[in-house]
């Protein structure tokens, strides 16, 4: 007599044979997954693996973060999963890897498409990426020392965007489009400067006009000086996520931010200089507010 405690090989091979296949899926969660992947893998994996899931990776859905490129990220702050769920954007990277990483992404797509590289340039390529979120994209983190005629292309594209990282190198060569970029992205709520800004009060001053929903500021290794504090306080005053990450802050000008950022909500200077993380003010200042971090944060001089 059979062991009722054991499965039955017919039975076993019926539920194996209706096992669904990830191929099977319908367009909406492939397109839900794939998102979620990083723009390497959709560009390069993804597409190869069967008609489904081409045809899948298509789906504007797939391209609504243009993380270029694909980061290891360093922001972790406990619960905050606000904060937490874009940190792709927000990550701290050295410019050379960057560029590294982006040219070895272009080099990749070039040779996995077949396409001459003599005919095919970086902002090809980015509008590329763009254009395949057909004006659907909410985040967007562009490489170094983007092209003041690519940026123009994506203020035309990505009126949507909710975030916004930029590195220093395009905003100086960049100077004049990047006030008007930011002045079309309506429902802008981050912006991330990776390196800082020479003119972070112009840009404050669009955000101000144009993006009512704005709340999350990073200005990464950078001076924040008397004048960025204030502008900050008067231009953005209902900030509620602030980060200053590897940043040279005064301890004078950090306190003007605690005490003129009524609705702050998390500041993170971490691994910044200017102050002491154990002064008795800003840590008094700091308890008003959810989360506030230091760590690796000396009174010194600034090294970037």
């Amino acid at each position: 007599m059979a062991n009722p405690d054991l499965p039955q090989p017919k039975k076993l091979r019926q539920t194996v044979q209706f096992q669904p296949r990830w191929e099977d899926l319908n367009v909406d969660c492939l397109a839900n997954v794939f998102g979620r992947v990083g723009i390497t893998a959709l560009l390069l994996s993804v597409p190869f693996v069967c008609k489904s899931w081409y045809r899948a990776s298509l789906d504007s859905a797939c391209w609504q973060r243009l993380i270029l490129t694909d980061v290891d990220t360093e922001i972790d702050l406990g619960n905050e999963g606000f904060w937490n769920s874009d940190n792709e954007i927000e990550a701290v990277v050295d410019r050379r890897l960057e560029l590294f990483r982006f040219d070895t992404l272009m080099s990749k797509f070039v040779w996995g498409y077949q396409i001459d590289h003599n005919c095919f340039s970086e902002t090809q390529f980015i509008m590329f990426v763009v254009n395949r979120s057909r004006g659907q994209a909410t985040f967007l983190r562009l490489p170094p020392l983007c092209q003041i005629a690519l940026l123009n292309r994506v203020a035309d594209v990505c009126h949507g965007l909710k975030g916004l990282s930029l590195h220093r190198c395009s905003l100086i060569y960049s100077s004049s489009i990047i006030p008007e970029l930011i002045g079309k992205c309506k429902h802008l709520e981050l912006l991330s400067l990776r390196g800082g800004s020479n003119n972070l009060k112009e840009l404050l001053l669009q955000i101000s006009i144009h993006c009512k929903n704005f709340c999350r500021l990073l200005v990464l290794n950078a001076v924040i000086g008397r004048e960025d504090a204030l502008a900050i306080v008067n231009l953005v005053p209902n900030i509620k996520y602030l980060s200053l990450r590897k940043s040279y802050i005064h301890r004078d000008n950090l306190v003007t931010l605690f005490r003129c950022c009524k609705e702050l909500m998390l500041l993170d200077a971490r691994d910044c200089s200017g102050f002491d993380g154990s002064d008795v003010e800003i840590l008094a200042l700091a308890s008003r507010i959810d989360k506030f971090s230091c760590e690796g944060s000396r009174n010194g001089d600034w090294k970037s």
